[in-house]
């Protein structure tokens, strides 16, 4: 099993999804070209691991991974089929086993916070409603919010497989 693929002649990744950078400026215990492991931060807007390439592309991680693994045919964004899926929902664990390319609506499939249902006023009861290639499928109405959970989930299961 291949455990380390080079991205680049800068980048390099590796199974559990960790990424080194090749130096190009002297640091402290390093010299120029050796390889240092990226400490990596989640971005606090997204949530997801990201670097910076050599012409200061900021990139995020498990797209490098998954290119790098042949998961990704191609980097860049194309519509509709070239989107990385966590298969677990934590947006910072890039292991190769835990990553998969999807569409985008089976992409927004795996969130882990949507909810489904909502309380409406007037009738005083929960609406609950899901989505199935693009269009709005009424579930029904429920008195608490734990049965329009279930009916949801229930739905989930049938409409929202990968």
């Amino acid at each position: 099993m291949i455990e380390c693929v080079y991205f680049n002649d800068y980048i390099r990744c590796y199974r559990d999804g960790s990424v080194e950078r090749k130096l190009i400026r002297k640091q402290k215990g390093y010299e120029i070209g050796d390889w240092k492991k990226c400490e990596l931060a989640p971005n606090k807007t997204t949530g997801y691991f990201e670097i910076h390439t050599i012409e200061r592309k900021l990139i995020r991680v498990h797209r490098v991974i998954a290119y790098c693994f042949g998961i990704l045919e191609q980097m860049e964004n194309i519509k509709d089929v070239n989107n990385v899926d966590h298969i677990n929902g934590v947006r910072t664990d890039n292991r190769v086993e835990n990553l998969r390319q999807v569409t985008h609506q089976q992409n927004n499939w795996n969130q882990l916070n949507t909810k489904g249902y909502y309380w409406h006023k007037q009738w005083k009861t929960w609406k609950v409603r899901i989505m199935v290639n693009g269009k709005r499928l009424f579930l029904g109405n429920y008195d608490t919010e734990a049965e329009a959970r279930a009916a949801y989930l229930r739905a989930k299961e049938i409409h929202h497989v990968i």
